[in-house]
């Protein structure tokens, strides 16, 4: 008897599977070189922007990060003495996202695109960060910086500092790996090929398209989205407003290196010279690392790597 119900279970599962393969859609990559696809994205881009509520409501407001390690940035304030520094963001909070816009997008290859991302107000962030810095390429006979009584093993630095910056108009360009399904077109109908611009988004009665139509294709956008990884940020802005640093601890080293790394002024990054492209090029890095580990955490639990509505 027991044999016989496992067959039956056995049976009952293969029919099952059957079944499901015969109603699931085949999905295939969408090209977002293709002249639909960029219609389809730009449609929803262009009617978002009719709805900012329907953005605003999506992006937290301060935006808050605790607990993520950045890349490291090598840094030599001395011709002779090389630095690593690795830092580590403890608690971050920034505001004034939500004036954020987002302009059309641009397709470099087939699954990658290029976008921009405005700010039209203030952003300011207020941050404390602990610092990894270590020594490299040191003669065990030198200095050990870092710690004077331990020359030998040389151990790293841990530096904690207080941060508050403001910035003027913000605006980001980034390069983006966007994988996206659609449905291979079939016989069967079992779904639509790619049709997010404004056939989804505006009612046959040619009526304009209302927060909850604009909502469902939202949904509709999210589900089909397979991966998303940047690939890189550029970043510039009107002006600095505000830049203050607080350091946790004291110590010779420690005021030193708090010169050297946090020793500019609001002034001189506004004349965006010297030390400014320093900054801003490990900014870039920094921000492209966060914002993937951000996406990875927040994000992509929602992709639905699927074609289905």
């Amino acid at each position: 008897m027991a044999k016989l119900f496992t067959l039956v279970i056995a049976v009952a599962a293969v029919f099952a599977a059957a079944s499901a393969e015969d109603v699931k859609p085949n999905c295939s990559p969408v090209n977002l070189q293709d002249s639909t696809a960029i219609k389809g994205f730009n449609g929803l881009i262009q009617t978002i922007r009719s709805f900012p509520s329907l953005l605003q409501s999506r992006i937290p407001d301060p935006l808050s990060v605790t607990n993520k390690t950045l890349d490291m940035v090598k840094f030599n304030p001395y011709g002779s003495l090389n630095l690593e520094v690795t830092p580590t963001i403890q608690s971050l909070a920034v505001t004034g996202l939500s004036s954020v816009a987002i302009e059309d997008i641009k397709p470099n290859t087939p699954n990658t695109l290029s976008a921009g991302i405005n700010f039209g107000k203030e952003v300011s962030a207020k941050a404390t960060l602990r610092l990894l810095v270590a020594e490299t390429n040191r003669k065990w006979y030198t200095i050990c910086w870092t710690n004077l009584f331990k020359p030998i093993d040389c151990p790293p630095l841990f530096i904690e500092v207080d941060m508050e910056l403001g910035i003027v108009a913000p605006k980001f360009h980034t390069d983006v790996q966007f994988d996206m399904l659609e449905c291979t077109e079939n016989p069967e109908k079992t779904c639509n090929k790619f049709d997010l611009g404004v056939e989804v988004l505006t009612p046959a009665t040619g009526l304009p398209a209302t927060a909850d139509k604009v909502a469902i294709g939202v949904q509709h956008f999210v589900k089909r989205i397979k991966a998303v990884v940047v690939n890189g940020v550029s970043f510039e802005f009107d002006s600095v407003s505000a830049i203050g640093f607080h350091f946790h601890s004291s110590g010779a080293f420690v005021t030193e290196m708090g010169q050297k790394l946090f020793s500019f002024t609001k002034n001189e990054i506004n004349k965006k010279a010297g030390f400014y492209n320093f900054i801003v090029n490990n900014f870039h890095k920094h921000v492209t690392t966060l914002a993937n580990q951000l996406i990875t955490e927040r994000l992509a639990p929602q992709f639905g790597a699927t074609c289905r509505n």
